[in-house]
């Protein structure tokens, strides 16, 4: 990007860039790698004159660990020679050698700028060079930041006055729902990145950016693309992919840049008048040694054999949606079993307890283990189960919008999809995770089940020992004990839980193509942290919604499990409510207190659970996006 330049009676000068972010690699090819990367830029130019100036950027050149240690300078120091050998070699014509010198370098943890101009001519009348960098991200450490150069050309052979030259090489954050950060990288670039002060009087305006003849600003912007709509339909990723493969197909995409919308909005890199981008193919991620997936028509034939990193991510995102629920399923399911445990061990007490005290029981008799007995079967099947639920949720949606033309934009089209996805997903999951849930509640109830028969417990079973004892009293249908509640919780729940959260991601900013948009002017937490509070909200108010049908569930299938005569749903539900004794029913309010007892804690689990789960759950979705 450039600023506007102001008329000028003499010739123009003629600036060439080049940008080139390292992948974290620079330390690892030769020095003749970036020379090579820098060939085909200096080719590209189509001016008949050499460039006056040619100025080179760099971002990510190393790990952040050694990057702060200051390796970025040794790594720099190796490729200068190189590098202007590279810039001579590609602007002298025949029988005439162009020289070009090295103005000045300034390097800062991962950015780096190297400015390099024509010595017969400009290069004879640069002074007043001046550098300067900042950094922003995490704790301001220099993971993204900016590097700036400014130097003044004179008018004459060291005369005063002429024109101040301004060249800024930038690294903003990634990802695409971090639109609103990277303003915030510009904004605190504009700021910090000062110049020294030349005299006693000079003022913040004067030391800034914007205090220059011109200004060209360039590097890693990481602006994603937003893709719109077509015909009512979301475009596929072979859909991007082929239209942003030619010039004519990027010209029609070139919109659909968040950084160009927000230029047009006013909203950031103000005064700059951004370069023809669509005009070259997106870049892409290369790792040195690796072979290129890539074969031509002129390849040997030769077989190579080994690990194609290439090919993994390719089917990582072709399973995008499995990754994402089975990782963030694993790590919220360890960190809500606890409280699951106490969950039903509260909805099987015949006796009330506070939530403290049943926690200091099971510390005191079966110490922490008690808290996770029974948590390797949920921990490996819910996983399971939720990557299944997911991808049948999200294809259902997909159809419902895509097939049968529900709108991702209008809230009651959202709601509706997401409902009966979710109603499909709980129906046809109930089937695989009824079993195992059933197993889990038998781990949990040993020692009241072991009351209800009049036995004690020395050592509790282990869950093949659970599975066999189900079978030996039961048979395989044993596994099905109150599966039809079990079928229309969770059909019901899921629905409700699925409806909940498309609801409020739309209304809180998501775009129809799924990224975040700009969040409400009246929510009070930061973006970052909507995944956690949509999934904490739909978790806990569809579970409050569902809790006394889970409770008549614990308590039918306990009763089964222990071999006693068993009650109809209606007749559970009842005694709950109003007591066992027909002739002296409990007040409503006990009723109500005992059919919702343990729901503090089963809030709290999740809160803590769904909030994680779909946090983990978008944090590894834009993290597979990024590859």
């Amino acid at each position: 990007m450039t600023s506007v330049p102001e008329p000028s009676e003499s010739r123009s000068l003629i600036v060439q860039i080049a940008s080139y972010n390292t992948n974290l690699q620079g330390s690892k090819g030769t020095p003749q790698d970036l020379v090579d990367w820098l060939a085909p830029t200096l080719s590209a130019s189509h001016s008949r004159e050499p460039p006056d100036i040619v100025a080179v950027g760099f971002q990510e050149l190393l790990p952040l660990h050694l990057a702060l240690t200051g390796l970025s300078q040794a790594v720099v120091a190796g490729r200068d020679e190189l590098l202007r050998s590279q810039i001579e070699k590609h602007n002298s014509s025949a029988g005439e050698h162009t020289a070009y010198t090295l103005v000045t370098k300034i390097v800062n943890v991962g950015a780096a700028l190297l400015i390099y101009a024509r010595d017969h001519g400009v290069g004879q009348r640069i002074c007043d060079v001046q550098t300067a960098w900042t950094s922003f991200g995490p704790a301001w450490v220099g993971n993204k930041g900016a590097v700036g150069v400014r130097f003044r050309i004179s008018s004459e052979f060291g005369a005063g006055g002429g024109e101040v030259m301004t060249f800024v090489c930038a690294h903003l954050t990634a990802h695409v729902h971090n639109m609103k950060t990277r303003l915030e990288d510009w904004e605190h670039t504009v700021k910090t990145l000062l110049f020294p002060k030349t005299d006693r009087e000079s003022t913040i305006a004067d030391r800034s950016i914007y205090a220059t003849s011109h200004l060209f600003v360039f590097g890693d912007t990481n602006s994603r693309l937003d893709v719109p709509m077509s015909d009512g339909h979301s475009l596929t990723h072979d859909d991007v992919v082929a239209r942003i493969s030619t010039s004519e197909g990027r010209e029609q995409a070139k919109d659909w840049d968040q950084l160009r919308r927000e230029i047009g909005l006013g909203n950031t890199f103000h005064g700059l008048r951004e370069g023809e981008f669509w005009e070259f193919p997106p870049p892409y991620k290369y790792v040195i040694g690796e072979k290129s997936t890539f074969r031509g028509a002129s390849s040997s034939g030769s077989s190579y054999f080994g690990f194609s990193t290439e090919a993994l991510k390719a089917a990582t995102h072709r399973n995008k949606t499995v990754v994402c629920a089975t990782s963030a399923s694993l790590l919220s399911t360890l960190a809500g079993y606890p409280l699951d445990s106490l969950k039903s061990r509260l909805q099987a007490s015949r006796t009330p307890i506070s939530v403290p005290r049943l926690a200091h029981l099971v510390w005191r008799e079966e110490g922490l283990a008690g808290f996770f007995r029974g948590i390797w079967i949920p921990l490996m099947t819910i996983s399971a189960v939720r990557a299944a639920s997911f991808t049948i949720y999200t294809n259902s949606k997909n159809y419902f919008h895509d097939v049968q033309g529900l709108s991702r934009s209008k809230w009651t089209h959202v709601a509706l999809s997401g409902a009966s996805a979710g109603s499909i997903s709980g129906a046809l999951i109930s089937f695989c995770g009824a079993p195992f849930e059933l197993v889990k509640i038998r781990r949990q109830l040993e020692y009241s089940i072991a009351a209800e028969k009049g036995i004690t417990v020395d050592k509790p079973p282990g869950n093949i020992d659970a599975v066999k004892d189900i079978f030996r009293q039961h048979g395989a249908r044993g596994l099905y004990k109150g599966f039809k509640l079990h079928f229309v919780r969770d059909t019901a729940g899921t629905a409700l839980y699925f409806m909940e959260y498309d609801a409020l991601r739309l209304l809180l900013g998501r775009l129809p193509n799924g990224h975040q948009g700009a969040t409400p002017t009246w929510f009070p937490l930061h973006y970052s942290m909507i995944p956690f509070f949509c999934g904490s909200i739909a978790g806990v108010t569809s579970w409050a919604i569902i809790y006394p049908l889970d409770v008549v569930k614990t308590k039918v299938q306990q009763r089964a499990l222990a071999g006693i005569p068993p009650r109809g749903v209606f007749e559970t539900f009842k005694r709950m409510l109003r007591g066992s004794d027909p002739n002296s029913p409990k007040p409503l309010l006990v009723g109500l207190t005992r059919l919702y007892q343990g729901l503090g804690v089963s809030a709290f689990r999740s809160i803590l659970t769904h909030g994680m789960l779909w946090t983990f759950f978008d944090w590894v979705g834009n993290f597979i996006d990024d590859l």
